[in-house]
């Protein structure tokens, strides 16, 4: 079966939430590939939100349980303990993954084939829309406005910055719901830095709009 590389939905119901053991087969030309490798093993970490997220409760998730990450606890004793901590509490990009090959446990096992039963491969497809990250990023957004949850500074630089890079312009009244300066959106860095990583993606960059995204 084939899952969308971006659907962590579909991955939390097939191998998350009954914590099968897993293998993440990574992109070659991922940063997360050259940072740690071909393969990865362990569980994927869910917090207690992100599991009634993926249950269906109306739960606002943190900023730090991103599901566009994958989180893993891995046993492999050759890891060093910092590389284990960044795993557990950072995670990967789940577009860095290209496969996840897992083992079932015996009570998922009915149906499968014998020669099957050892491991099952997920070949995840690179996903479709480059800007697909930077949409689910502004619907998570969207849904803490409407729960009226209060944006720390890195979340609304990030929310305006992307926002920017998508349609140009922002409406005063988000500002205001989010509590931002208006003056930001000019001297603030890192909503430069959102805004121009999101618009390089549309291919939209002006030559001066690129030099000032590497400075």
């Amino acid at each position: 079966m084939t899952f969308d590389i971006r659907n962590a939905l579909a991955i939390f119901q097939r191998v998350g939430a009954n914590d099968n053991f897993v293998t993440l087969i990574l992109h070659p030309d991922s940063d997360d590939y050259k940072r740690f490798g071909s393969t990865l093993s362990g569980f994927i970490h869910y917090t207690k939100n992100q599991r009634k997220y993926f249950s269906g409760e109306q739960i606002i998730l943190g900023f730090k349980e991103d599901i566009s990450f994958l989180k893993l606890n891995t046993l492999d004793l050759n890891y060093p303990i910092k590389t284990k901590t960044f795993l557990l509490t950072k995670g990967i990009f789940i577009q860095s993954v290209r496969q996840i090959i897992y083992t079932p446990k015996d009570d998922d096992l009915d149906g499968i084939p014998k020669k099957h039963k050892n491991k099952i491969t997920i070949p995840l497809e690179p996903a479709s829309d480059p800007l697909e990250t930077e949409k689910l990023s502004l619907f998570l957004y969207k849904k803490y406005l409407n729960s009226q949850v209060k944006f720390l500074k890195s979340e609304k630089e990030k929310y305006i910055g992307i926002y920017l890079g998508l349609y140009e312009k922002v409406p005063a009244e988000l500002l205001e719901k989010i509590q931002l300066d208006p003056k930001e959106i000019e001297t603030n860095d890192q909503i430069h830095r959102y805004y121009l990583n999101t618009k390089k993606k549309t291919i939209r960059l002006t030559d001066e709009e690129s030099k000032r995204l590497i400075e």
